[in-house]
C-alpha cells in the first residue's frame, strides 16, 4: 500500500526531527551542590585552515612540522605588514626571512613561564598565525595539549574565566594574537579563527568549565560524548591552590600550585562514548582560592 500524503508528510517530519537531534557536540548537565549557572560555562569554537596555506606549500610544510593548536588572522587589508615591528614584539626569533618571521610572544608579564609562550608567524602579505607546538610524545606533560590554551584562573592581569558571570573571557592564543597585532598596528582581531595543524580533519573544539568556589566544596557536572563523533583529542586545564578533579572514579589531577594541564589522563575508556559520566571538582578544606577545571574535546 502506498502511503497517503498525510502519512508521507508525517514520515518526512519525523525524519527531519531525528536528523535535528543527532548530537553534534557533547552534552552538559548540572548536578551536585554547585548546580547553578554561575558555576558552569560552555563554549564551542569552529576550526578552519588559514587560506594562505593553499598557495604557499613551502610555508605549509614549515608550520605543519611544528604547529599544533593555532589562532590565525587574515590581515591582508593592512598589508604589507612590518616584519621589523613584528620582530620587535617577539622573543627567541626562530626564522627570519624577507617574507616572514617566526618567534615567540612573551607572557612573562602575566606570570607565565617560557613553556607557555606561544609561537608566532607573521607574513608581510598580511597573515598572522599564533600557535602552540604540537604534542610531543616524549614530553606530553608540558607541550601542546589544547587544554594549555585555557588557563582557567582569575588574577591581577586577566579574568580568563569568571565564575560570577560563568563566562570564558579569553585564552592565551587570543591574547598573544591581540598583542602582536597591536604591535604591528592592526586595530582589530575580531575576525580571527582557529585551526589545529596536528589534526587537520578536526572541525570543532568544545570546552566545558566548572568551578568550586568555596573551601571544602564539591561540584559536579555530567558529560556524554556521542559515538557519532570522531575524537581527535581529549584534554584538560585545572587551577587551584589545592583540590582535585575527576571523571567518575578516575582522578585526572589532584593538588595545587596554580595551573596545570594535560591530556593523556583522559583516555577513551575514561570518557567512553554514549555514557553519562560525572565530572567532580573539589576544593580543599583550607584552600584559599577556588578550584576550576576545564575539559576540552577536539573532534570532527
Amino acid at each position: 500500500m502506498k502511503p497517503t500524503n498525510s502519512r508521507l508528510k508525517l514520515a518526512i517530519i519525523l525524519t527531519s526531527i531525528l536528523v535535528l537531534i543527532v548530537p553534534l557536540a557533547f552534552y552538559l548537565g548540572n548536578s551536585g551542590s554547585g548546580n547553578t549557572a554561575l558555576a558552569e560555562a560552555r563554549q564551542q569554537l569552529a576550526l578552519t585552515p588559514p587560506g594562505m596555506l593553499e598557495n604557499n606549500p613551502s610555508i605549509a610544510v614549515v608550520l605543519d612540522q611544528e604547529a599544533g593548536m593555532a589562532i590565525w588572522l587574515n590581515a591582508t587589508q593592512w598589508a604589507p605588514l612590518s616584519l621589523a615591528a613584528a620582530k620587535a614584539g617577539m622573543v627567541n626569533i626562530e626564522i627570519n626571512t624577507s617574507d616572514y618571521v617566526i618567534g615567540s610572544i612573551s607572557m612573562q608579564s602575566l606570570g607565565f613561564t617560557s613553556d607557555d609562550w606561544p609561537h608566532c608567524f607573521v607574513h608581510k602579505t598580511g597573515w598572522i598565525i599564533v600557535y602552540y607546538l604540537k604534542i610531543n610524545s616524549q614530553n606530553p606533560g608540558t607541550t601542546g595539549w589544547v587544554g594549555k590554551v585555557f588557563p582557567m584562573f582569575k588574577d591581577t592581569y586577566w579574568n580568563w574565566y569568571d565564575p560570577a558571570s560563568h563566562t570564558l573571557n579569553d585564552n592565551l592564543l587570543h591574547w598573544a594574537l591581540a598583542t602582536i597585532s597591536s604591535q604591528i598596528g592592526i586595530p582589530s582581531v575580531t575576525s580571527a579563527q582557529y585551526y589545529h595543524f596536528q589534526y587537520p580533519s578536526a572541525t570543532t573544539l568544545e570546552i566545558a568549565v566548572k568551578t568550586a568556589p568555596l573551601a571544602g566544596q564539591e561540584v559536579t557536572f555530567n558529560i556524554n560524548v556521542p559515538s557519532t563523533l570522531s575524537i581527535d583529542e581529549r584534554s584538560w586545564s585545572y587551577h587551584a591552590s589545592g583540590g582535585y578533579f575527576k571523571i567518575d572514579t578516575t582522578t585526572i589531577f589532584s593538588g595545587g600550585g596554580g595551573r596545570h594541564y594535560g591530556g593523556p589522563e583522559i583516555t577513551a575508556p575514561v570518557l567512553s562514548p554514549d555514557v553519562w559520566h560525572k565530572v567532580t571538582i573539589g576544593t580543599g578544606s583550607y584552600q584559599s582560592i577556588a578550584t576550576t577545571a576545564c575539559i576540552v574535546i577536539l573532534y570532527h
